[in-house]
């Protein structure tokens, strides 16, 4: 979807990042020539980069939510209105960020083997493309345990889940999603809904919808590899101090290297 300004902001608030993935990814570009991140959205992730950075690439498809990261006013950086899809090919960048599950905004596997190989084609020799994206191994087997019938989706209705202060308003965040487990996609929907608003109404709220496709860890892997990506290493979230008693962790986070 394309946002209008009012969404964009709403989005802006509640869409954080992860804990500790600034200074994760702050860490691993220190000292780099040049950097661009994928779906760079607001610029949260920008700013984090920036004094790290001779020179920032931000790249993003809503153009409101790129008014927002160009309103930092972050020096030497260039904001870019593209598709993930449409990189420049000059093999000229050290780093490459792809955070916050933005790889699952990929509608299909086509587009996810051609976001591989637009990266490949980006990144110099020896270049590090960086993602994270939250855990789906437990998804498959749920869906075998709730032997959920094919072309049957699994609908959570909407309920409140929190309060946010956007622009001196309060909204009441409703949240509901879709699940197809056969065809691996969420479809999720934030209702904004305002004090003077009734959220039992379906109609109530400023919405917005995320659609995310997921594939297992292998099938990543194995992607990026035929793409001429090197899979170099792995951790799960951005924290050292991880709990290790968690059953499942924040985040997958995986760096790979341009072969040559």
């Amino acid at each position: 979807m394309t946002f209008t300004p009012l969404q964009a902001r709403l989005y802006a608030a509640t869409h954080t990042g992860t804990p500790g993935d600034l200074a994760y990814y702050a860490s691993r570009t220190a000292g780099a020539s040049s950097v661009l991140e994928l779906g760079c959205g607001h610029g949260r992730l920008l700013e984090a980069l920036r004094p790290g950075v001779e020179r920032l690439v931000g790249l993003d498809q809503d153009p409101e939510l790129l008014k927002l990261a160009a309103a930092r006013n972050l020096p030497h950086t260039e904001l870019l209105a593209r598709d993930l899809r449409d990189l420049p090919a000059d093999g000229e960048f050290e780093h490459i960020i792809l955070a916050y599950n933005g790889l699952y905004c990929l509608p299909d596997t086509p587009a996810l083997r051609a976001t591989f190989a637009a990266v490949a084609g980006a990144l110099r020799p020896g270049g590090l493309f960086h993602l994270d994206v939250y855990p789906t191994e437990g998804l498959d087997e749920d869906a075998a345990e709730m032997d959920i019938p094919p072309n049957v989706i699994v609908d959570d209705p909407s309920a409140p889940t929190t309060e946010l202060d956007v622009d001196g308003v309060i909204y009441t965040i409703w949240e509901g999603s879709l699940w197809d487990a056969h065809e691996r996609t969420f479809e999720v929907t934030f209702r904004y809904v305002r004090e003077d608003e009734d959220g039992e109404d379906p109609e109530a709220g400023v919405p917005i919808t995320i659609a995310h496709r997921y594939w297992p860890l292998d099938t990543l892997i194995e992607t990026a590899q035929q793409a001429g990506l090197d899979f170099v290493g792995q951790r799960e979230g951005f924290d050292d101090t991880l709990d290790d008693e968690l059953e499942t962790p924040p985040q997958h986070v995986l760096t790979f290297a341009k072969v040559g």
